[in-house]
């Protein structure tokens, strides 16, 4: 399904529009590469280093576009980082922080974000280990999701498989990124910040008058 149907910006024709002319195809490469491995067509690759840049790439598009930081929220455009904007979206709307994590935003910036941005993935030295993992289908472990089932997993109304791990799981050694679970955090973030009045109406003020990225 697409993210304009998931999460749609109901009362907001302009930010809807964006989510179909813009997100709809960003969100649906992501669903594509959930779809992989299929070593039957000669594709072994999973390709969880790109699902997560990707999500990534799309949390700080969100950040700058249809989100912004409550106290920037009665004017146009601003002067904020980028970086700050990612953390403000993730702390007000990622529906939950992971037990383990000390300041999550910061973190996923941190570990994730800006190195997937920056430095190819790399991080630090004494930072955490950050393994990007999938979760496959016990019946087909070796292949990724269907369309059925994807389908499936993104509909509320009908469930049909349970993802055994969430997004991410924080241990003493290493950060735990499940790339298939994330997916849905990140779509259920858009929800939750779609659910939000304050903001949807302040997006729609902007995306009127033709100021679709905040920042200037």
């Amino acid at each position: 399904m697409l993210v304009s149907e998931l999460a749609p910006a109901i009362g907001y024709p302009h930010v809807h529009a964006f989510l179909v002319e813009v997100l709809d195809m960003q969100f649906s490469d992501v669903r594509a590469m959930l779809q992989l491995p299929h070593p039957e067509i000669g594709i072994k690759s999973a390709c969880n280093f790109a699902i997560v840049s990707s999500l990534c790439n799309l949390i700080s598009g969100i950040s700058t576009t249809v989100y912004k930081p409550r106290n920037l929220l009665n004017e146009v455009a601003s002067k904020c980082g980028s970086g700050r904007a990612f953390r403000e979206l993730v702390r007000d709307y990622f529906p939950y922080a992971p037990p383990g994590s000390v300041d999550f935003s910061e973190e996923l910036y941190k570990l994730c974000r800006n190195p997937m941005a920056h430095s190819a993935g790399l991080i630090d030295a004494p930072a955490p280990v950050v393994a990007f993992t999938r979760i496959l289908h016990g019946v087909h472990d070796d292949i990724g999701w269907t369309d059925n089932e994807l389908e499936d997993l993104e509909r509320r109304d009908r469930p049909q498989f349970n993802l055994p791990h969430p997004g991410i799981v924080i241990d003493s050694a290493r950060w735990t990124l499940h790339c298939d679970s994330f997916y849905f955090d990140v779509i259920e973030m858009l929800r939750r910040l779609n659910a939000d009045a304050t903001q949807m109406r302040a997006a729609e003020n902007r995306f009127t008058q033709a100021v679709y990225n905040w920042r200037r």
